[in-house]
């Protein structure tokens, strides 16, 4: 099969011709219709990660994708040749990624893919999308509660805006200003540039009691310790 792979860490990569993967118990071997790319592929390539997690070379990178069941392995009855799926591979070492032709993927980190949802969306959504959930239900807005989101319109952050919403929550989006349509688009009742204004006393002035929740995105733990303080308890963890 055709895939993106490394040599090293901190190799530019090339496209070449590696064996084809065979499908596990457990698992499933999906032909790729689009894969996901995600900060944490660049770090695997950098070795950031070497001391946490196996890497296998070649190294192919990716964790998201979307595509048709192509082989399954025993003790597999949920899918079958030629479901639409997507999902994340969840191989527990790096390098049997999804920039390739063909990836083998557990069946615990795919599901099945709506026909509402095209395979190059659905390739986007995992990661960032779990990331969103869980942020999301770590804070449990309730109907009404007003959710600060930093970097709303990132992946993680506008998945998250649009989960807050639909919990019923109001959300005030930091982002540049050149993303305040887009992010207004994904149900953000207000937007605050971070780049031009004070955070902290731009969300007291229209919330003297503060917020419900804060949402970190995006940005550094000295950004998140600044941004507590536009929290109503001042500190923005999980109630």
């Amino acid at each position: 099969m055709r895939a993106f792979a490394l040599e090293g860490f901190g190799d530019a990569g090339s496209v070449r011709d590696l064996p084809l993967p065979e499908a596990g118990a457990g698992q499933i071997r999906v032909r790729v219709r689009a894969a996901g790319v995600n900060p944490v592929d660049w770090l695997m390539g950098m070795g950031v990660l070497k001391d946490m997690l196996e890497h296998r070379f070649p190294l192919v990178l990716g964790q998201d994708f979307s595509g048709a069941v192509d082989a399954v392995g025993p003790g597999v009855d949920a899918f079958r040749i030629g479901h639409e799926v997507f999902g994340v591979h969840g191989m527990p070492h790096a390098g049997a990624g999804t920039f390739a032709g063909f990836v083998v993927a557990s069946t615990g980190t795919v599901t099945h893919r709506p026909a509402s949802l095209t395979p190059v969306a659905a390739a986007a959504l995992p990661l960032a999308g779990a990331s969103a959930l869980m942020s999301v239900d770590a804070v449990r807005p309730a109907p009404g509660d007003t959710v600060l989101i930093a970097g709303a319109a990132g992946g993680v952050g506008g998945c998250a805006v649009q989960l807050a919403v639909l919990r019923g929550a109001r959300v005030i989006a930091l982002t540049r200003a050149q993303n305040a349509e887009y992010v207004r688009g994904l149900g953000a009742t207000e937007v605050i540039d971070y780049t031009t204004r004070d955070v902290v006393k731009a969300v007291r002035a229209a919330h003297p009691e503060g917020v419900a929740a804060l949402l970190q995105a995006a940005g550094d733990a000295a950004a998140l310790a600044g941004y507590a303080g536009a929290v109503r308890d001042g500190g923005g963890w999980p109630r």
